[in-house]
């Protein structure tokens, strides 16, 4: 094209070719929320599996990273001597001060990847039955009940849910949720922090971890990533 020539685009002509507008596609693809169908195809599978009893059982034995932490003192001492880092801080001091000590101690941590995935699946669970349920007392209205939580009669599934999957009831949605929500205030998990998104990686190790309750979250969490993520 010579130096100097207008180069005139006939936008209208551009859109009538090519009609999908790819990037607001792509915007509402990732805001859009999964399918009711899907949700609810999730959470019979986490139902049928008595994937919270397996949680709860779980809960004793959480996988933990163990480290170790040193601490220089010249009062009591806590925790097993390291002689050979006491030796160091005394030399490094310039001074033959025999009242320091290094001493280390093991600390176990349970923020650990299989139980991140952990608390993401039961953060879901909770999240994703809430979203199916609606409270309503006969007549259509909002039941307050005791302390703000209606009786189990006073709960029933969305339309949408009820069409979606006849299967699952507003109680079985229910106990489900409060199951999630109760190993979720659970102290062991207190310290284990709840990812934003699953991490594929993570979920494939969990598959093939050598507790079988793992595994079986493990696959929950794939369950998760190829209907809803």
């Amino acid at each position: 094209m010579p130096p100097g020539t207008n180069l005139m685009i006939d936008m209208k002509r551009i859109n009538q070719s090519y009609p999908l507008d790819f990037k607001r596609k792509g915007s509402e693809q990732q805001t859009s929320e999964p399918p009711v169908l899907d949700r609810m195809a999730f959470l019979k599978l986490c139902r049928e599996r008595h994937l919270t009893r397996d949680i709860n059982a779980l809960l004793r034995r959480l996988s933990t990273n163990t480290y170790r932490q040193y601490q220089v003192t010249r009062q009591g001492i806590s925790g097993t001597v390291n002689w050979t880092k006491t030796f160091q801080a005394r030399i490094s001091s310039g001074l033959n001060d025999g009242t320091i000590f290094v001493t280390a101690e093991n600390y176990k941590d349970t923020d650990t990847p299989p139980n991140r995935c952990l608390k993401f699946l039961l953060t879901k669970i909770s999240l994703l039955a809430k979203a199916e349920l609606t409270c309503l007392e006969p007549g259509g209205q909002k039941a307050p009940g005791k302390n703000d939580q209606p009786d189990l009669s006073s709960y029933e599934l969305t339309s949408q849910a009820k069409d979606k999957n006849p299967d699952l009831t507003a109680q079985d949605l229910l106990t489900l949720k409060k199951e999630a929500e109760a190993l979720l205030a659970s102290p062991r998990l207190k310290k284990v922090l709840v990812p934003r998104h699953l991490n594929a990686g993570d979920v494939n190790k969990l598959c093939s971890h050598k507790e079988k309750l793992y595994r079986s979250v493990g696959q929950a969490c794939q369950e998760y990533l190829r209907s809803l993520a």
